[in-house]
């Protein structure tokens, strides 16, 4: 018999809700999405990452490490259409040190030659390319904010740029 017994009083329930305002985010594992939409019959497929937290950028620019280490709800990265590519985009620049006025750049040093597909047999959830992997340990600035969703809190990401 295996028996699991975690001490509870060590370990911290859940994600983090953060609130409003500008924190600098470690992205973690990437992880492959695909599902078919009931209503539609439309298929949706991405990446989803998770953060942690390194810290809320203050507004002399100083960093609060109260949170650090934390983990916070991620982003879902949607690739199935080419809009919900286009803003997949901008969260991408951004991850790999990019401003959106640097895309053409980014488009001829990364986004060129990398695989950002995710493959999908109907018995999977996806294989992500190799170029989602390069996301992990990266960091982002993030504009954070909540909303009500079902009744509860909910994290809501407004902008991303790039940690310089």
């Amino acid at each position: 018999m295996t028996r699991f017994a975690p001490d509870l009083a060590k370990v911290k329930a859940g994600l983090r809700t953060l609130s409003a305002g500008e924190w600098e985010l470690i992205i973690g594992k990437p992880q492959p999405i695909y599902y078919v939409k009931e209503d539609t019959g439309k298929e949706v497929a991405g990446c989803r990452v998770s953060f942690t937290i390194e810290g809320e950028i203050k507004a002399d620019g100083s960093l609060d490490e109260e949170f650090k280490g934390d983990g916070v709800f991620g982003i879902r990265l949607y690739v199935h259409s080419e809009k919900a590519f286009g803003m997949t985009k901008q969260f991408l620049l951004a991850a790999f040190g990019y401003s959106i006025d640097e895309e053409d750049q980014a488009n001829e040093d990364i986004f060129a030659d990398s695989d950002f597909s995710v493959d999908v047999d109907d018995d999977e959830n996806g294989v992500l390319g190799e170029g989602w992997f390069a996301l992990e340990g990266n960091r982002v600035r993030a504009t954070a904010s909540t909303s009500i969703y079902n009744d509860r809190e909910s994290q809501d990401w407004k902008a991303f740029v790039p940690v310089k």
